[in-house]
């Protein structure tokens, strides 16, 4: 089980880092009127940026922002001429990659301030936050940080499950 978890878990992540690269270099149809309702940029990021420092009480019920994000999956899996996507069928994106991810949906109060670490980071002074820019990774980028969250593994601990580096990780 940890290690079908482990699998659902970089592969939830990467879905997330290469959505927000893609959209950051207009490598989905961004400008496309039609896109604006799907897009994490234009309709999630700022949405829960604005609730999260509004200190809003997340739902630990409803999961609208996961449900929104594997709408988009699909679509990017399979393309959707409508809005000008073609489909990216190498394999991330497809349902059955992660089983377990397919079943698992996570709800608001969990997925939003995972979803805002990887969109903003603090300023250097004071409590602001500023808006991550993905279009200045380079593809090398995101191969080191696949490749570094490959050195990572989960381990049962107790009633819960902890990361820990690796046993067998390249140094």
């Amino acid at each position: 089980y940890l290690a079908e978890l482990r699998e659902a878990t970089l592969t939830f992540l990467y879905r997330l880092l290469f959505v927000l690269y893609a959209e950051d270099r207009d490598l989905l149809p961004t400008r496309h009127p039609g896109y604006d309702d799907y897009s994490l940029d234009k309709k999630v990021r700022g949405e829960i940026a604005a609730r999260l420092d509004a200190g809003d009480v997340l739902s630990d019920k409803r999961n609208t922002y996961d449900h929104h994000l594997r709408g988009l999956w699909s679509q990017i899996d399979g393309g959707d001429t409508s809005i000008g996507l073609p489909p990216y069928n190498g394999g991330l994106f497809a349902a059955a990659r992660s089983p377990l991810l397919e079943r698992t949906k996570l709800p608001d109060d969990r997925f939003a301030p995972l979803f805002d670490a990887l969109s903003r980071v603090s300023a250097d002074t004071g409590a602001d936050r500023r808006r991550l820019n993905y279009r200045d990774l380079s593809v090398q980028h995101l191969g080191s940080i696949y490749e570094r969250l490959l050195d990572f593994d989960l381990a049962a601990l107790g009633q819960g499950i902890a990361v820990r580096p690796h046993p067998f990780a390249r140094k």
